[in-house]
């Protein structure tokens, strides 16, 4: 053979020279070292019928045969040998072609490299994104992509044996503030632990990590909405269990959402976009709620969407509108005040309860806006009524929690003051007790900044919320609101104004005044006066009214103004 085709690389590098069709003619001695065999037994084969184990032998040969016909390029053959200790390694091997000449015949010279352990280290590093790509990393539950292309199997399945598949998304409350106050590590080792709860629960259903705190569960094998509901009421009950983790306890709430195909949806995406919109809806409701998909609720949801961008500049199309309810003293009868309520009066779709659109303003982030227009609105409003040589009186602006919680809240608050050249005094802003005790120190913070600057603050529907009985003189409150369920028929009660009378009492033990809302009827007149409220709020004297209402209405009783005759300027208030 000529010596150009005995050059041999050294090294751990085996080399071999095979014809066009892979007889081998020459092989290097590390190649026959590793296989353990010698020259005469592998010269004039077929170099995988004489280095290939059997099993794989066809294999490498078709892969060889697709090559064979093509000779422009190198190429790549993996196929493994059996080592004289029984071993089975894998060879790389690369065909590079030598081409024909006038003194040669053509031949491939083929180089291989022992990539056992490499392929080894590839195969697992394959199999790894393999996994990832179906599961869920942390918790080893299926990811979301998977989850949805199995419900859609499901569903085809459930639909041919008239049964249904339930679908239940369930979120774990306020979990961000656990993660980033208890840290990370903590954080996954609860989701983890949430993950083994749901499968020992419906361990026969397929369940997946959704996103970062949302878990979701096909549950199969029923035929009513009923059992899907059982199964979410399971789950949750295992998963308000507490947590230990290293040496802590942790409570988890939750918010789960339920759909069903083919009722809801007969494809996995429609299930997965209803049951988010039930969770949505669970969100806005107190404590752990489930809450299950209707036509009904997807009709409200299209509804709120569409309220949501029509809010979004309804302020500057004026349609949204300041009414005004009046306050009147307990023994006159004159106004001592109004309260300031919102009104959206919308071209097509009428008039919209501010049960509806404050809510609405408070998760779109509106709620500053808004709050900053209605007061500005009704303090301009209480300017001109000054202006037209009516006494000086309560103007009582409703304050959302969202507002309180803002960050420029008590500056925005005093800026509009300053614009409207309106004396601090004249201003009272009203809160309800849930909206001060969530962030207890914060409001206590904001509202003796406040009061600091002479403005009152007025606790709406007392006695129904949170007890912030504690904390009213921290609060530094002036005012408190009688919900007007303290007013409701209690003829059965042996004493019906034994509770009115208690709150009464206890708010003038603390030298607060006392406004009665929902006064009604000449009963709750009666009930009142002679407990001894110091101001009366409600359809007896005024419902919410126009400006030009309210103006006669002050014609009407007149204004006993609880202010010195001659304010001065406001204090600065910067």
């Amino acid at each position: 053979m000529p010596s150009g085709y005995e050059q041999e690389v050294h090294g751990e590098v085996a080399t071999m020279i095979v014809d066009e069709v892979g007889v081998i003619e020459h092989a290097n001695e590390h190649l026959l070292r590793l296989g353990g065999w010698d020259l005469k037994m592998v010269v004039g084969k077929v170099w995988y019928d004489a280095l290939v184990p059997t099993n794989v032998r066809m294999t490498v040969a078709q892969r060889f045969g697709l090559i064979v016909n093509v000779r422009n390029e190198p190429h790549y053959v993996e196929a493994p040998i059996i080592t004289p200790n029984g071993q089975q390694r894998i060879i790389a091997w690369t065909f590079t072609a030598q081409h024909e000449t006038d003194h040669e015949p053509f031949r491939w010279r083929a180089v291989g490299i022992d990539v056992t352990h490499w392929i080894k280290e590839r195969d697992l590093l394959v199999a790894r994104i393999d996994y990832e790509t179906v599961h869920d990393p942390l918790t080893g539950l299926m990811n979301g992509v998977t989850f949805r292309s199995m419900v859609d199997t499901l569903i085809r399945s459930a639909i041919e044996r008239e049964e249904i598949v339930g679908v239940i998304l369930l979120n774990i409350d306020r979990f961000r503030s656990i993660d980033e106050t208890a840290g990370r590590e903590i954080g996954d080792s609860l989701l983890f632990e949430v993950a083994q709860r749901i499968k020992r629960c419906r361990g026969n259903d397929i369940i997946a990590r959704w996103g970062g705190d949302e878990f979701t569960i096909a549950v199969t094998g029923i035929r009513t909405k009923e059992e899907v509901e059982a199964a979410a009421r399971h789950i949750a009950e295992h998963i308000h269990s507490p947590y230990h983790i290293d040496g802590r306890s942790f409570h988890l709430h939750t918010r789960i959402g339920l759909s069903v195909a083919p009722h809801d949806g007969a494809r996995a995406d429609d299930l997965m976009q209803h049951v988010s919109v039930a969770v949505d809806v669970a969100k806005t409701l107190r404590g752990d709620h489930i809450v299950s998909f209707s036509e009904a609720l997807g009709r409200q949801i299209e509804e709120q969407v569409v309220l949501e961008q029509e809010l979004h500049g309804a302020i500057e199309r004026g349609e949204i509108v300041v009414v005004y309810q009046a306050q009147v003293d307990a023994v006159t009868r004159e106004i001592v005040g109004v309260e300031a309520l919102a009104r959206w009066f919308h071209p097509r779709l009428g008039e919209i309860s501010p049960t509806v659109f404050i809510p609405i303003a408070e998760g779109t982030g509106l709620i500053r806006t808004l709050g900053l227009h209605i007061l500005r609105e009704s303090l301009l409003q209480g300017k001109r009524w000054r202006d037209q040589g009516y006494p000086p009186f309560h103007i009582a602006v409703n304050i959302s929690p969202r507002q309180l919680g803002h960050p420029t809240f008590v500056h925005d608050v005093f800026a509009v003051l300053a614009t409207t050249d309106t004396d601090p005094r004249f201003l009272e802003l009203e809160l309800t007790e849930s909206a001060v005790m969530e962030d207890m120190e914060s409001a206590t913070e904001v509202l003796q900044s406040l009061a600091k600057a002479g403005i009152s603050v007025a606790l709406d529907d007392f006695g129904t919320g949170y007890s912030c009985l504690a904390y009213l003189d921290q609060l530094q409150v002036s005012t408190i609101k009688l919900d007007r369920i303290f007013l409701r028929s209690t003829s059965h009660a042996k004493d019906p104004n034994a509770l009115l009378r208690g709150l009464i009492a206890l708010g003038k033990a603390l030298d607060l005044r006392i406004v009665a809302e929902g006064v009604e009827n000449e009963e709750h007149i009666a009930r009142l006066d002679h407990e001894g409220a110091d101001v009366y709020q409600g359809f007896f004297f005024s419902r919410p009214l126009t400006v030009d209402e309210v103006t006669r209405l002050l014609d009407q009783y007149g204004v006993k103004s609880e202010f010195d005759e001659h304010t001065g300027s406001p204090e600065s208030v910067d």
